[in-house]
């Protein structure tokens, strides 16, 4: 009798050498910095955009260039390799960002 398939389980990223990692977070720029920061402590597109005063497309345009600074095309594995190499030192603490939602509370009506 045969037995079932195993699912195939997805590959694991290797991993790079942590003094490639150190380089490669190394050559961010700044704002590429502070925009991975922001990444790292998992605030979304539109919060990281609010909280710094740029527009959402510039925030996009950074974490590629991050992504491609890292050589991933994945959040998760970019943090993992922050992570790996002891980078986050001294983050700075979490700015508060208002949620962006489509709808205002309204105020309850007043009975006069």
């Amino acid at each position: 009798m045969r037995q079932p398939k195993q699912p195939k389980r997805p590959k694991q990223a290797k991993i790079p050498p942590i003094d490639k990692l150190r380089a490669r977070l190394g050559s961010l720029d700044e704002r590429e910095r502070q925009v991975f920061d922001f990444v790292f402590q998992g605030y979304k597109g539109r919060e990281i955009a609010k909280a710094l005063g740029f527009s959402l497309r510039s925030i996009e345009a950074c974490k590629t260039a991050i992504f491609r600074k890292l050589r991933t095309s994945r959040i998760a594995i970019a943090i993992r390799y922050a992570v790996v190499a002891d980078w986050p030192q001294g983050l700075p603490a979490a700015i508060p960002v208002k949620k962006w939602s489509r709808r205002e509370p309204q105020a309850a009506p007043r009975n006069a």
